[in-house]
């Protein structure tokens, strides 16, 4: 879920301009469904007001050339978010979302290309990993257009991130995330791929456009 300022008044979307709209938009996979989160607001800073979709508009996500019903969130203090979560794969797709409007321009094409699918091929799920020990994370196919972020952690363990960079396919974490603290315990190993898409100019007060496709790994560190 993105994440939102507190915030008290709320403005329904037909009272908004477009060159007021601004939108947080990211789209996230593990491989077998996709995620969609949304946020509409006036303005950015201090200023910003969030902004729930009208009846008769609509946020609609779009993967592909497949339409998904988004439903709204209440977070409270007039945070609104719209969300969907569909079995569609979107690995390589273009992702994201459409606004139908009503007197104003519908606002198309904000969308961003899902880094593609991929499968990490060691550690293998409940692979038991010695403690003090360097890990090495492979994972394919590479992708060499784009990023990646790999992090190791668990209880017993300082653990290790690696920030998005080139995607070889391969990461080496350090003997030191691993110096178990006499203990055993349970690890989590997670390897996200980042996009970053660039928003239509009719959100006219800006936004985010990201997407990640990420794997998640169980494991075991033994002391």
């Amino acid at each position: 879920m993105l994440l939102l300022l507190a915030a008290c008044e709320t403005l329904t979307s037909t009272d908004v301009a477009n060159d007021e709209l601004y939108v947080e938009v990211l789209v996230t996979t593990e491989g077998t469904q996709t995620q969609i989160d949304a946020k509409l607001q006036r303005g950015q800073g201090l200023g910003w007001t969030p902004v729930t979709v009208a009846d008769d508009e609509a946020i609609v996500a779009v993967i592909g050339e497949t339409d998904a019903e988004m439903e709204a969130v209440d977070l409270g203090l007039g945070n609104i978010a719209y969300t969907t979560l569909t079995d569609v794969v979107s690995g390589g797709l273009d992702a994201g979302v459409r606004f139908d409007r009503v007197d104003e321009d519908s606002i198309t094409g904000t969308v961003v290309a899902v880094p593609p699918d991929f499968e990490v091929t060691s550690p293998l799920v409940g692979s038991v990993l010695s403690a003090e020990a360097v890990l090495v994370v492979t994972w394919a196919p590479a992708w060499t257009d784009g990023e990646v972020a790999v992090t190791l952690s668990g209880d017993c363990i300082p653990g290790w991130e690696i920030p998005a960079s080139a995607d070889a396919g391969y990461a080496e974490i350090p003997a030191e995330a691993l110096v178990a603290e006499d203990a055993s315990c349970a690890a989590t190993l997670s390897v996200i791929r980042t996009a970053t898409g660039t928003l239509p100019e009719a959100w006219g007060a800006g936004g985010s456009l990201g997407a990640q496709n990420g794997r998640i790994v169980a494991l075991a560190v033994a002391y």
